[in-house]
């Protein structure tokens, strides 16, 4: 007897260091879907997107994981895509990848005081598709950024995200026409790898190719935010940024760029702010102010178009 109640008693010791384990594991908050799944139910005809807190469930789509103490429901209501949870936070998913991409109906989205990124690491997914074209099948990379086409949008407020842990933002505001201003002072960059990719979706460029030149229109972090005039990005650490291929491409209204503590040390030099065309601000003819070190200066200035008068300011 006593060996079983000593082995009743370890068994019982063990469980409760289980448990104990698993309590802190346990998400004190709901947590949302992953992106492409919470993309794939915004309804087609949502312009805009509200997340609402310490809010009384509604009936509607249920977008938190099973492992969630609570619930979040989507329900919309005219236009207005509500995302409500009776929690006083919402954890974004680590995967928040193609959140909100191609939603080029929405003209706002309003994530409130709780939404809290601090699980999220990629901005950005990667799809691999196929086309046929007269020289044959060609295999391209997608970059599916979090807010990629949202071409509607002109005002953006991410001051709450921490991003600490993310990873990739390339393609992350491709093809956001309408930004007019972004304020990205709270970004944390430290442990980011990529801000553009060389390979991207295909489009019908007028650029001639063989059949081992695949079309590879820009996937850059800011590409053809055509409504972006002045952006500061002096709280970005880019020390373990390996690729910024075409970060500002086609940035065609920039007047004022603000890169004072880019490191450009790890990054390739032939993808340096450039596209498929070797320039910077493509078919530009603006006046543009940008702030950064020598360095930066010296492998930035050879990949701008002659036409652009650039002012170069020390930090």
């Amino acid at each position: 007897m006593k060996n079983h109640s000593f082995i009743s008693i370890l068994i019982l010791t063990t469980l409760s260091f289980m448990t104990i384990g698993c309590q802190k594991d346990k998400l004190d908050y709901p947590q949302l879907v992953d992106g492409p799944t919470f993309n794939q139910n915004i309804p087609t005809t949502a312009t805009s997107v509200v997340f609402e807190y310490n809010s009384p469930n509604k009936a509607g789509i249920i977008l938190s994981t099973p492992n969630s103490p609570c619930r979040i429901y989507a329900h919309l209501d005219g236009t207005k895509w509500h995302i409500t949870t009776p929690a006083s936070t919402i954890y974004a998913n680590p995967r928040c990848e193609q959140m909100f991409c191609n939603c080029s109906r929405l003209t706002s989205i309003n994530f409130g005081s709780g939404f809290n990124t601090s699980y999220m690491v990629s901005m950005t997914r990667v799809v691999d598709t196929s086309y046929i074209d007269n020289y044959g099948s060609h295999h391209v990379l997608m970059r599916l950024g979090m807010f990629k086409g949202c071409s509607r949008l002109s005002s953006l407020d991410l001051s709450s995200f921490n991003t600490s842990n993310v990873k990739h933002m390339d393609a992350m505001f491709l093809k956001c026409t309408s930004l007019a201003s972004l304020d990205l002072s709270s970004f944390n960059t430290s442990n980011v790898i990529t801000m553009g990719f060389p390979f991207t979706e295909a489009h019908n460029y007028s650029s001639p190719h063989s059949p081992t030149q695949t079309p590879t229109p820009p996937s850059g972090m800011f590409a053809y935010c055509h409504n972006l005039t002045n952006l500061n990005l002096s709280s970005f650490n880019t020390s373990n940024v390996t690729n910024m291929y075409t970060m500002f491409f086609e940035c065609i209204n920039m007047t004022r760029l603000n890169l004072s503590n880019f490191d450009v040390e790890h990054t390739s030099h032939n993808s340096i702010f450039s596209g498929i065309y070797p320039r910077y601000f493509a078919s530009s003819s603006r006046a543009c102010t940008i702030i950064c070190t020598e360095a930066t200066q010296a492998r930035l200035e050879p990949r701008i178009d002659s036409s652009v008068v650039v002012t170069w300011v020390r930090p």
